[in-house]
């Protein structure tokens, strides 16, 4: 009988060590850290889930498209191809040997009686007035017809280069089981299950040319969604369950940017991995 209770009180004795191994931290313990992180989340979500990386405009070298007219009147080559000038609309150039500069003439769907025409447009109503001292509009990028159509270079002037260097970027934020679930739709895309439900595009690729340049590339197909960022008032953060040593949750105030007066409570989570506490859910 003596043993047996003995046995009793061990375990009794022994019930708040093993409660205490499970007891999650307080959480002036991590605060320093979650404000940390919550902080750092802010860029990761706009490349995940926002507008992402800046981009070159989608913009084709007009020369590439040059075309040859002959004036049967003159017995003539014209070499041509056609600019968009965002002031004057459409503008043709043409030279008739490649050793003279272009000539511009800009093409409207009307006459204009204050012009002296250069020319009736031969095979559409179409009417051209010459151009003098004009400049075409520059380009810091020309795409081709090679580059996949529904993705944009990244500029060449941004930092981030490369999809490892997106991800370690975020593996300096989230945690690896949060972002295992999303780097399949982010660098990979989804395919639907059925010939009837199309997949996703990854939001990010690497393209590699035809002379080996590898770039990297954003889906410009890709709707963002977010557009602002969500503020966190962290003096009233507090842990609450689930929560143990390796994991917490933790409820806190916050707002869009765009609407302070509306207070939503909300609840991130924050994982231990490899000694070191990782956010584990998003914070927009």
């Amino acid at each position: 009988m003596k043993k047996i209770f003995a046995l009793i009180l061990c375990v009794f004795m022994l019930i708040p060590v093993f409660s205490s191994c499970s007891r999650p931290p307080e959480y002036a313990e991590i605060e320093s850290r979650f404000r940390e992180l919550v902080e750092a989340s802010y860029q990761i979500n706009q490349l995940f889930f926002g507008e992402g990386l800046p981009t070159y405009e989608r913009v084709y070298d007009p020369r590439s498209t040059t075309d040859v007219f002959k004036d049967t009147e003159t017995n003539t080559n014209y070499y041509y191809y056609e600019v968009t000038d965002p002031v004057k609309g459409r503008v043709i150039a043409f030279r008739s040997s490649y050793l003279d500069p272009f000539s511009y003439v800009q093409v409207l769907t009307k006459p204009d009686e204050d012009r002296e025409l250069y020319y009736k447009h031969p095979t559409e109503k179409a009417y051209c007035y010459l151009l003098t001292d004009y400049t075409e509009p520059t380009y810091e990028f020309f795409y081709d017809e090679e580059d996949p159509a529904d993705y944009d270079y990244v500029r060449y002037d941004q930092e981030i280069q490369s999809i490892s260097q997106i991800k370690a970027m975020a593996e300096q934020v989230y945690s690896g089981e949060y972002l295992a679930g999303i780097y399949d739709s982010l660098f990979v895309g989804t395919v639907g299950a059925a010939d009837s439900v199309s997949g996703l595009s990854a939001r990010y690729m690497e393209y590699t040319d035809e002379e080996g340049s590898v770039s990297l590339m954003e889906s410009n197909t890709f709707k963002p969604l977010i557009t602002e960022r969500r503020i966190y008032d962290f003096t009233t953060a507090e842990i609450v369950k689930p929560a143990n040593k390796k994991f917490v949750t933790i409820e806190i105030d916050s707002y869009l940017e765009s609407t302070p007066d509306r207070i939503q409570k909300v609840r991130l989570s924050m994982l231990l991995q490899d000694g070191q506490w990782m956010l584990d859910s998003a914070t927009y």
